[in-house]
């Protein structure tokens, strides 16, 4: 009796990857939750697009060079791109912790670049899984009306990380509960 390799594959793949999906930490912007949070070389990293948005900017993508940039009111406030340890804020080049990366599409950016950006007040736990920002304001920043820190791919990802290994269960019981063989040919 052969059994198909695919629902072992799933389990397989999820014991490997959830680890390191799910190897994310907490932080906050102004007592409101980020979504997609990761940790990168022991840096957090948050998705690039919502706090720029929660400022009321307006975030392009430039696949080409790798590029985010946040603009408001039509003046640049910060641009950062993969790979690249210098980020500009206001125009003027700010060395980053570490460079920006991109995972599933989308662009990270050190957390400790955001009081940079905004005057905020940044509090990182000690075992540097935590980070508080508070005052994360512009003055005249949210009559350009952004997004509210909304992004959907950044749940998407969240989402993953608990359905990778649900999904390879029910592949598993699936397999298992149907009985499902493969007979070999009659010589």
């Amino acid at each position: 009796m052969l059994r198909s390799p695919m629902p072992f594959f799933f389990a397989i793949a999820s014991l490997v990857l959830t680890p390191v999906l799910a190897q994310a930490a907490i932080v906050t912007i102004d007592g409101a939750p980020v979504t997609g949070v990761i940790v990168h070389d022991g840096h957090i990293l948050v998705p690039f697009r919502v706090p720029m948005e929660s400022l009321g900017a307006t975030v392009d993508w430039s696949d080409a060079t790798q590029t985010g940039t946040a603009t408001v009111s039509g003046a640049e406030l910060v641009r950062a791109t993969v790979g690249q340890q210098t980020a500009y804020i206001d125009s003027n080049p700010k060395t980053l912790t570490v460079a920006p990366v991109l995972v599933n599409h989308l662009e990270y950016v050190p957390v400790e670049m955001l009081p940079e950006i905004s005057s905020a007040k940044l509090d990182l736990s000690s075992d540097g899984t935590t980070a508080t920002i508070t005052d994360f304001d512009l003055a005249g920043v949210h009559a350009a009306g952004g997004a509210g820190g909304v992004d959907p791919q950044g749940k998407l990802l969240y989402l993953w990380v608990w359905l990778l290994p649900i999904s390879a269960v029910l592949c598993a019981i699936a397999f298992f509960a149907t009985g499902a063989k493969r007979t070999a040919p009659a010589r």
